[in-house]
């Protein structure tokens, strides 16, 4: 029984034979408790990704993220775990610390998705250390946890070292929670971070309390940074003024092909579309959410994204 590339991990255990797999089901959360040596022949180092999402109420512990590391590292011998997504499964920085310890040796996983669970600074820490030395993670999203500034500063320092992460999402945690001060700390270390990475194509901000001190050092970043390919800075209340001023960057950047500000209370937006006129490397705007912007300023922006032949989408 062949197994293609990219099997879904529900759907690769379902596949395979009562007596060769045991299968651990508890509520709509499947876990790989013993594997046979039988099966290793119908692989030839497939690439497998494993998902694990939690349909129910159910805590996943310490023990049983140790026990999935732990088949990780017996995968290797057989086949290829290319990606890992462990979905609202209320992970904590104790079972982050073991994921952290996980990549240090893992040679496979390009992608990582932890996203909805209850990762504090603590566990980004451990997992952005790590990073310092793993070579092979391409795609990280810690999006939706319990990140506080210092996590961010610590995945801000990784970026400057590690020459391998491509996309990185770090939107709706608890940045700077009530401290804008401390918002533009953690917002201009990622920014400052990426005046030094070159391979970082994706960044996501969603819901990072950029405003406009954050989207002044963003603007820097972009003047210089050639690499991103995509920015999402919807609702972070950005303002007119920090639209301006990102927009103003895009004038002199050749590289950014994807920008979503949607939801950033921005009223006028003709420096947008002044910007328009001269970028020719943006094919995706997204403006929508934007309910004060001026009509006129839709008309004109819309008149520039009709200059070139961007072969994107444009939603205001």
């Amino acid at each position: 029984m062949p197994v293609s590339k990219n099997t879904c991990f529900i759907n690769f255990l379902e596949s395979l034979e009562k007596e060769i797999l045991e299968k651990l089901v508890k509520g709509n959360i499947f876990l790989l408790c013993s594997i046979s040596k039988e099966i290793k022949n119908i692989f030839e180092k497939a690439s497998i990704k494993i998902t694990i999402q939690n349909k129910k109420d159910y805590k996943f512990s310490n023990q049983e993220v140790e026990g999935l590391s732990y088949k990780l590292k017996s995968f290797n011998t057989w086949c290829l775990v290319s990606e890992l997504c462990l979905i609202d499964c209320k992970l904590g920085d104790s079972e982050s610390h073991v994921i952290a310890s996980m990549l240090r040796d893992n040679s496979t996983l390009h992608t990582l998705n932890l996203r909805g669970n209850k990762i504090g600074a603590d566990g980004a820490q451990a997992i952005a250390m790590t990073l310092h030395v793993n070579n092979n993670l391409l795609i990280l999203n810690l999006s939706r946890n319990n990140i506080e500034n210092a996590g961010v500063l610590a995945i801000a320092n990784m970026l400057t070292v590690n020459n391998t992460l491509e996309k990185l999402y770090i939107g709706i945690n608890n940045i700077g929670a009530n401290d804008i001060n401390m918002q533009a700390i953690a917002v201009r270390a990622i920014a400052q971070a990426l005046h030094e990475n070159r391979k970082l194509n994706t960044l996501s901000l969603l819901i990072c309390r950029t405003y406009y001190d954050g989207a002044k050092e963003i603007a820097s970043m972009l003047r210089v940074n050639n690499r991103l390919l995509n920015l999402n800075l919807e609702c972070n209340d950005l303002g007119t003024d920090g639209a301006k001023i990102i927009a103003e960057a895009l004038c002199v950047n050749t590289s950014l092909k994807n920008l979503n500000i949607a939801c950033n209370f921005i009223k006028r937006a003709q420096t947008i579309a002044s910007m328009l006129n001269v970028n020719s490397t943006l094919t995706t705007l997204n403006l929508e959410c934007n309910h004060n912007l001026l009509n006129d300023d839709r008309e004109a922006i819309l008149k520039s994204w009709c200059k070139f032949n961007r072969g994107g989408d444009l939603k205001i």
